[in-house]
């Protein structure tokens, strides 16, 4: 009996150590740039800044529409692409930008999207049988010089950044589209696709739309991968992974949905519906607003949802069923919710709760128990953090680094979810973090935080 005892109090003990992170030092600014334009230009959700692979240029899209390409060595050489509005009378920007660079590491082109709002009629007006509007997007290719490579355009919003495959032809678009209700019936979500483009030489066409049915939520952005010998003869297959955004990712019903060529791909020539599938990878999650994290073999999948779940897939072996079309709605091997803070408290690693039910007509007493972080499933959870932005995995795809809504930067095991360490900031995080690993130094995370 006691050294039962020894053994429960060593694994309490373990279990309220927490690792923690260090702040570095502040760095030196290299310099600053801010943004030129008639009126102040800023960054909005979705927009994102990337780098060049060879560090020459940084590009960012901004919440107008605007494209900006600094040279980091010469600023005043820096240019701005400023795409002319069309059909509406707002023009707006809540997409990322994707870089299509040659062999030698160059950049060609910069690819994103902007929206242009048309407003015809107001709909609470009182001649309902105005016409609606959707709002539909273009899809934008810029040169390095700032001018327009070439344009296309495709119906709603679309989400995230464009997604290049392995060809170095073909874009993977996630784009929610306007519900087809009647105005006189009760307002639905857009309708979630994702449509395939490929740039032949006459110019850019979409060869594929997917799902053909309007009964599916909005898609969250999506994350893709391109992965050697999955396809047909051992042929590389592009898969994109995406979450779904219900009531702008409040809702608890969400899925996990992977999109993958079908097994007639090689017979369609790639081109058509039929050419792809849509397949659901797991009904399991809650919804999202943003992209997945997913490993380079794409058997791994990792999503941060709005309602404060980390969810990881990481059985190689099933999720490469779903890409092969043998595995489907699989169930995730880990889940964690954290809390606001975490701090190194036993009453933070430990609580217990009860309640009383009548079974029957018969009152059943319930005893629920909070251990590390998961609330039991015959639990009640706690005040949890949201996650708005995606996480991301480090090169050895064992750690998963994460900010929160609140003021929290969390580290989790990719293999099991546990917590490895937590770090306070002070300040909100809701983009994206960056990591930076040097080989033979420490790695290091870089988060961008709005002070309250």
């Amino acid at each position: 009996m006691a050294a039962f005892k020894i053994a429960l109090g060593l694994c309490l003990w373990l279990s309220s150590v927490t690792v923690q992170a260090a702040f570095l030092p502040s760095p030196n600014v290299r310099w600053t740039y801010e943004l030129p334009g008639a009126t102040p230009r800023r960054l909005g959700p979705g927009n994102n800044v990337v780098a060049s692979s060879d560090g020459s240029r940084v590009f960012s899209t901004t919440s107008d529409g605007s494209l900006h390409i600094l040279y980091t060595s010469a600023l005043f050489a820096s240019k701005v692409f400023e795409p002319e509005t069309e059909l509406g009378d707002v023009l707006t920007c809540r997409s990322g930008v994707t870089l299509v660079e040659n062999e030698a590491g160059n950049v060609e082109y910069a690819v994103y999207a902007v929206l242009d709002e048309v407003t015809v009629a107001d709909i609470f007006a009182e001649a309902s049988d105005a016409p609606l509007t959707s709002p539909s997007s273009r899809l934008l290719a810029v040169n390095v010089d700032a001018t327009l490579r070439w344009s296309l355009r495709l119906p709603g919003t679309v989400v995230g950044n464009p997604i290049l495959g392995g060809d170095g032809n073909t874009f993977y678009i996630v784009h929610n589209i306007a519900s087809t209700l009647e105005l006189t019936e009760t307002l639905a979500e857009d309708v979630g696709r994702v449509s395939v483009v490929v740039l032949e030489p006459e110019g850019p066409i979409i060869t594929a739309t997917l799902p053909e049915t309007p009964d599916n939520a909005p898609f969250a952005p999506a994350s893709g991968r391109t992965i050697p010998g999955q396809g047909p003869g051992g042929s590389p297959t592009d898969v994109v992974v995406f979450g779904e955004n219900r009531e702008n990712g409040l809702s608890e019903d969400g899925a996990l949905f992977m999109f993958v060529p079908s097994a007639e791909f090689n017979r369609l020539g790639g081109r058509g519906n039929a050419a792809y599938d849509l397949r659901v990878a797991s009904a399991f999650p809650r919804s999202a607003v943003a992209r997945p994290a997913i490993s380079q073999s794409g058997a791994e999948v990792f999503l941060a949802q709005q309602e404060s779940t980390i969810t990881g897939w990481n059985d190689n072996r099933e999720l490469s069923g779903v890409i092969a079309g043998t595995e489907e709605d699989l169930f995730p091997a880990w889940l964690n919710r954290p809390r606001p803070s975490l701090q190194n408290d036993i009453l933070r690693k430990f609580s217990v709760g009860a309640c009383v039910v009548c079974l029957f007509d018969i009152p059943v007493l319930y005893v629920y128990i909070y251990m590390n972080h998961v609330p039991h499933a015959f639990g009640l959870p706690l005040p949890l953090t949201a996650f708005p932005s995606a996480p991301i995995l480090s090169a050895d795809e064992q750690l998963l680094y994460i900010s929160g809504a609140s003021a929290t930067i969390f580290c989790v095991s990719a293999l099991t979810g546990n917590f490895i360490w937590t770090v306070e900031t002070g300040g909100i995080h809701r983009t994206e973090p960056v990591l930076s690993e040097i080989e033979g130094e420490d790695s290091v995370v870089y988060f961008i935080q709005v002070r309250p």
